[in-house]
Formats: C-alpha cells, sequence, structure tokens
C-alpha cells in the first residue's frame, strides 16, 4: 500500500519529461493498466517500465510506435497477460487485508472523534453498532478507493465512482464484503439475543481496546514488509 504510493509520486514526477503526444499516449496506458486485475505495486511496475521505454525512446528521436507498436491496448493485454502467470493469491489476500485493516482504523477514529465533539463526557470511543458500521464502511472504501486511484479524470462525482467500483470491482473485494455482511448478520443476531439490543449501546474506549490497536497495526506494517521483499522478488525474477 505505501510501496505503491512511492512508486506513483516517483511515475508522476518522471512522466513530466515526455513530450505532449507521449504522455498522451501514456496516460492512455495507464488507465487501461489500471482496470487491469494486478495488484497495483504490478501496475505501478509496468507503468514504471514502460515510461522509461518512453523516455528512451523520446531521448533517441524515435517514434513511440517503435516500442509500443500500433495498437496500445494489445501492447498491454500482452504484459497483463504475462505478469497474471505470476499472480500470487496470498499476496493479493493479504494486500486486501491490510488496506482493510487500514480503512477500519480510519474510521473508527473518524467515529469516536464526531462522539467526542458532541458529547465530550464521554470517553474517547465508539459504539458496538458504530464498530460493526466501520467494518463495512472499510469494506465498501477498498474498491472505491481503488477506482479512485485509476486517474479517470471524466469521474467527477462520487457517485459515479461508487457506480464504476460496483461494475468492476475484482471477485476479492465483492466476495469480502459479502462475506462480512453475512459473519454481521449472524453476529449481531446471536449477540442481540444472549445480550438484548442494549448490547450494541456498549462503548468501545481506546484504552481498551489498545491491545487490538497495536496488533492491527503490527499486522500492517508487517505486511508492507512482505509486499516490499515481494515485490523485489518479482523484479528480480523478470
Amino acid at each position: 500500500m505505501f510501496l505503491e504510493l512511492n512508486l506513483k509520486r516517483l511515475r508522476l514526477k518522471e512522466q513530466k519529461k515526455l513530450n505532449d503526444t507521449n504522455l498522451y499516449l501514456f496516460k492512455s496506458i495507464s488507465i487501461y493498466i489500471k482496470n487491469s486485475n494486478l495488484t497495483d505495486i504490478e501496475k505501478e511496475e509496468i507503468l514504471q517500465q514502460i515510461l522509461d521505454m518512453l523516455l528512451e525512446a523520446q531521448s533517441q528521436n524515435k517514434s513511440a510506435n517503435f516500442i509500443i507498436g500500433k495498437d496500445y491496448e494489445k501492447f498491454c493485454d500482452l504484459i497483463i497477460k504475462e505478469y497474471l502467470k505470476d499472480k500470487n493469491i496470498f499476496y493479493i489476500i493479504l494486500n486486501y487485508f491490510q488496506n482493510y485493516l487500514f480503512y477500519l482504523i480510519l474510521m473508527c477514529f473518524f467515529m469516536a472523534t464526531l462522539n467526542r465533539i458532541d458529547n465530550t463526557i464521554i470517553p474517547f470511543g465508539i459504539t458496538l453498532n458504530q464498530f460493526i458500521i466501520s467494518n463495512l464502511i472499510a469494506l465498501i472504501i477498498i474498491p472505491i478507493a481503488k477506482k479512485a486511484s485509476q486517474e479517470k479524470s471524466y469521474l467527477t462525482s462520487l457517485s459515479q465512482k461508487i457506480m464504476l467500483s460496483g461494475r468492476q470491482s475484482g471477485k476479492l473485494e465483492v466476495y469480502g464484503l459479502a462475506a462480512m455482511t453475512f459473519i454481521i448478520i449472524i453476529l449481531k443476531f446471536i449477540l442481540k439475543r444472549i445480550y438484548g439490543e442494549n448490547i450494541f449501546n456498549h462503548i468501545i474506549t481506546l484504552n481498551s481496546s489498545k491491545i487490538f490497536l497495536i496488533i492491527a497495526l503490527f499486522l500492517i506494517i508487517t505486511i508492507e514488509f512482505y509486499n516490499n521483499k515481494f515485490f523485489n522478488r518479482l523484479i528480480k525474477k523478470r
């Protein structure tokens, strides 16, 4: 998650060196690649390699067609097909889980802050019901954030991004949201039958959940280290 952001920052800086014709072509390629089912790191790696090739051709006064060909989509399909051969499902699940934990923590802190503003007497925390809602929102944010990063300038409204993410979300996002929704419904039913409706008003404070927060942050950092090692192995392999 953090590695691809750094790669993206470097790519956006380097692509400014392209002339207008090559920049337009590269942006078209970027949109096509970013709509593939590759991982974010793989997409950034591909785009960086293509950018390097275009810059090299440009420095030698060669046409982009010399590298890309006349059909950039066909060129992209060949690269995507090659990368899909090495697709690691374990890596994909870890990356998805990392994003889920990250957005869950953000949502919990956001709701806790709103609660604190609304009522300064209660401790900094959220209700159990808000925690459940935060889980669902975190899962919904993942595909929206994924599509928002695809640099589609014609998507100007949040409703358009939500509609697009719903149509193009990967199976992992869809299955993850469906599974979590099912689990939450069952869990809420069981809790309500055992403890009653008031259980959902129970406040989870920052102090009482600090162990779980530390574990979540540890998992996010650990997954990030694994992603970096996995990415470095891919580079060496290629």
